[in-house]
């Protein structure tokens, strides 16, 4: 598939925080906050630096193999998989929850971005390895987040009252859901092979986690991807360390909150409130938070309770019901993988800047933090639509009002504006005012109320032209429109909204190919990937 790549600044596009410019324009005024600066200089740094970091590797193999059966991987998976039990092989990591059906856009665009930093990493270091590896955050319990795809101009909707991990959810509770995509896609032309990756995800696997985990790696592993879930025993064992730290003594809280008080002298809001213990309680059906009353652990919402002892003991015995928070989360996921970066939205990357004084108590390093990269697509049809409307990005970044009003005097030769008309009025009054004031003074009055009298005749004209105007070019005008609101759909950015799913299904795993070569994340432009070189 040819594609085409332009390039635009975040404040051309004008959907981006305050935080996204600032880091996009001029990360090093985060410098303090930052191990390295997000560039292939810091990403050697940090390589230097986790060469001579220890990591269980013999661990993180064996747990990797036993997801890669579940997921029935072929053996180039399993020889990447071997792969991590040699020192010179690094990981460079994005994370998300298992959003239904792959999830927005900006979720393949971030591991894109990851894979694409490795590419580059193995260019610099041929005698090196770099994986990238996706977390997908089984853990997480707010269906609400992953729960809605939008694909083909429709929303499809999951509805359940079950709670607790998603990742643990039953797989049976997606059948409505996969129904609704059947009808979806009955009767279209699309990818028969993407849409039959779909239906076996979510009929092999028992948990829905491991089902979302299925297509992901189906997805990403021809591209050289892992997709790790860290909801594991042995995984959450080899972190007890941290974890009874975080449950004792509980540094982390004090930790962020004076970090954030320092990024708040910079003008930016603290991301995520910092709790005295960050770990969640977990059971299937059961993730809530914890809280220390005096000599008592409690489960916040339930009646679990339990004294140091008992907490002590159930952490040993079973670490795979302490689940981390957004605080802690970043620490395991480092604490357990070669890692060199994470890849992370504006969002993320606004908390994990709140991280390092934390990271250095626990003496883990801390990655290079890589904005990925932020896209549009342009289909063919819409590619060809806009240069025949004469429109771009930048306007159509534009909030609708405006675009409204620009493409109207794109569209007309000569504008509708009648200030000139108002000045020559004005003139005139004031002419007729000095010719009645020599004759009889009392006139001079009546000479502006007359011409003031002209000039509303003026403006209501003018609506008149400009509504003529627009019924001119209504066609046109509803075209630009309808454009902008499948390229900006509610006003925001395309990558928020559609579903990776709906463009799979179109285009197939082509795509991916596709855009990859245009996902460098040390770019931070915003990127406009044109299908057919369409511009």
């Amino acid at each position: 598939m040819k594609t085409r790549l332009d390039l635009l600044s975040y404040d051309q596009i004008g959907k981006f925080s305050s935080f996204d410019q600032a880091y996009a324009h001029n990360p090093g005024q985060f410098s303090d906050f930052l191990a390295y600066l997000p560039s292939l200089d810091g990403l050697d740094a940090a390589l230097a630096v986790r060469a001579h970091t220890p990591v269980n590797r013999q661990l993180l193999f064996e747990r990797v193999f036993v997801q890669l059966k579940l997921l029935k991987a072929d053996q180039v998976a399993h020889a990447r998989a071997a792969s991590l039990l040699e020192p010179d092989t690094f990981t460079i990591t994005t994370a998300h929850q298992p959003v239904v059906f792959g999830g927005p856009l900006y979720i393949v665009y971030k591991a894109l971005s990851a894979v694409h930093l490795c590419q580059q990493m193995a260019v610099r270091h041929p005698e090196k390895n770099f994986i990238p590896v996706f977390v997908l955050g089984a853990e997480d319990h707010d269906f609400d987040e992953i729960s809605q795809a939008r694909m083909f101009g429709q929303t499809l909707t999951w509805q359940t009252d079950a709670q607790g991990p998603t990742g643990l959810l039953p797989a049976e509770l997606f059948k409505p859901l996969l129904d609704q995509f059947e009808a979806l896609v009955a009767n279209r032309t699309i990818n028969q092979e993407f849409a039959e990756r779909v239906r076996q995800a979510f009929s092999n696997h028992f948990l829905y986690g491991d089902a979302a985990q299925q297509l992901l790696h189906d997805l990403f592993a021809p591209l050289g991807m892992l997709v790790l879930q860290m909801n594991d025993p042995e995984l959450k064992r080899a972190f007890i360390p941290a974890l009874e730290k975080e449950l004792f003594e509980q540094p982390s809280a004090a930790l962020v909150e004076d970090t954030q008080a320092q990024i708040g002298s910079l003008g930016f809001k603290p991301q995520a409130f910092a709790r005295p213990i960050n770990l969640f309680y977990m059971k299937p059906g059961l993730r809530a938070r914890m809280e220390q009353t005096g000599d008592t652990f409690k489960v916040v919402g339930t009646d679990i309770e339990m004294t140091a002892q008992e907490l002590k003991l159930e952490l040993y015995t079973h670490p795979e019901r302490f689940s981390p928070n957004v605080v802690l989360r970043p620490l395991y996921q480092e604490w357990i993988l070669p890692n060199l970066a994470y890849v992370g939205g504006g969002g993320e990357l606004a908390y994990w800047i709140e991280r390092k004084a934390q990271f250095e108590y626990f003496g883990v390093p801390f990655p290079v933090l890589i904005r990925r990269s932020s896209a549009m697509w342009l289909s063919g049809g819409d590619a060809a639509k806009m240069a025949k409307l004469g429109l771009d990005i930048g306007r159509l970044a534009l909030p609708e009002p405006q675009l409204t009003k620009d493409y109207l005097a794109q569209l007309e030769v000569n504008p509708l504006d009648v200030e000139e008309q108002r000045v020559t009025l004005q003139r005139i009054a004031d002419q007729l005012a000095a010719k009645a004031s020599a004759i009889d003074p009392t006139l001079q009055k009546t000479a502006h109320a007359e011409v003031n009298r002209m000039e509303l005749i003026l403006d209501q004209f003018s609506q008149r032209l400009n509504k003529a105007l627009k019924l001119k070019h209504e066609v046109s005008l509803r075209q630009a429109i309808a454009t902008q609101e499948r390229l900006f759909p509610a006003g925001g950015l395309q990558e928020r909204t559609e579903s990776l799913s709906g463009i799979m299904l179109q285009y197939g795993q082509g795509w991916l190919e596709a855009i990859l070569p245009h996902m460098d994340p040390l770019d931070m432009r915003f990127k406009v990937i044109s299908e057919n070189g369409h511009a």
